[in-house]
């Protein structure tokens, strides 16, 4: 909430800065409002970025990693996902974690971007991109995507 509450600051607040160099009466604006209007610009593809992308590609993947503004402070590893009981979607913040089999860390959801074809892939926190396996949410079941000989010594 609080990450939500900064992002509506941010934005008013740059909104303002733009308006006012926008409006002024000096021909040349001044060095603070140019690197104003930069941060706007900046703050404005991050937000779409890592706010709004994700958002729109939900009806798509039915799954994303949920942004920083839906979840709680002490939550660090959530995901929005599209649930459809019956006739209509529901949409609601749950967090898929187990334990790898090879090293008993913790395995989390994540984007299978860039390494993996997989959209989103479960990576354990003790080696995240060689611990590496595949997620089906529907089954709530993964099966390991190393190569074959991984585990032969």
């Amino acid at each position: 909430m609080l990450s939500f509450l900064a992002n509506i600051l941010f934005a008013v607040v740059f909104i303002w800065l733009f308006i006012d160099v926008l409006t002024s009466d000096s021909a040349k604006p001044s060095f603070i409002n140019v690197l104003l209007m930069f941060g706007f610009l900046a703050y404005a593809y991050f937000t779409y970025r890592f706010v709004y992308k994700p958002l729109h590609s939900l009806p798509s993947t039915r799954i994303v990693k949920a942004p920083d503004f839906l979840i709680s402070t002490n939550q660090f590893n959530a995901e929005l996902e599209l649930f459809r009981p019956t006739d209509y979607n529901i949409a609601r913040i749950t967090e898929y974690t187990s334990t790898c089999p090879i090293c008993d860390s913790k395995v989390e959801l994540d984007y299978g971007k860039p390494d993996r074809s997989y959209y989103m892939v479960g990576r354990c926190r003790g080696d995240p991109h060689a611990h590496v396996y595949s997620f089906d949410r529907m089954l709530m079941k993964g099966y390991f995507l190393g190569h074959g000989g991984y585990f032969d010594h």
